[in-house]
């Protein structure tokens, strides 16, 4: 039996007449290269602009499952987080509040190995 919570989040913004406003999110891809404590490093695959340190955002793993029948893939939310580091290939974030406690077969599933594919949005 597969149990599983995907996390879906909303995002608003306060307009101002006044101001022209660009509602456009920024994305960075990577991978999980380590996480000790809440500190979490990333190396970065592909970015149009990287974040400021201090920058929060949603961290978002790469899945694909077959459930009944049907295979499924996309991102699920397992993180808010905080930039605390940058370098040209890597960005480290401090993580703030876990997003997603999946179960399998009674454990918890670990989002934040190495390896798996993320993206942080800002």
């Amino acid at each position: 039996l597969l149990l599983f919570t995907l996390s879906v989040q909303s995002y608003s913004k306060h307009l101002d007449c006044s101001v022209s406003s660009d509602s456009t999110q920024n994305e960075l891809n990577g991978e999980i290269q380590s996480k000790k404590g809440n500190t979490i490093k990333v190396s970065i695959n592909s970015a149009e602009s990287l974040p400021d340190v201090s920058a929060t955002g949603t961290l978002s793993k790469y899945f694909e499952e077959e459930i009944f029948g049907m295979n499924t893939h996309g991102y699920i939310d397992i993180g808010e987080v905080e930039v605390i580091g940058i370098t040209e290939s890597e960005v480290i974030f401090t993580l703030v509040k876990e997003l997603s406690k999946i179960k399998i077969n009674g454990k918890k599933e670990n989002h934040f190995k190495k390896g798996n594919i993320v993206k942080f949005t800002w």
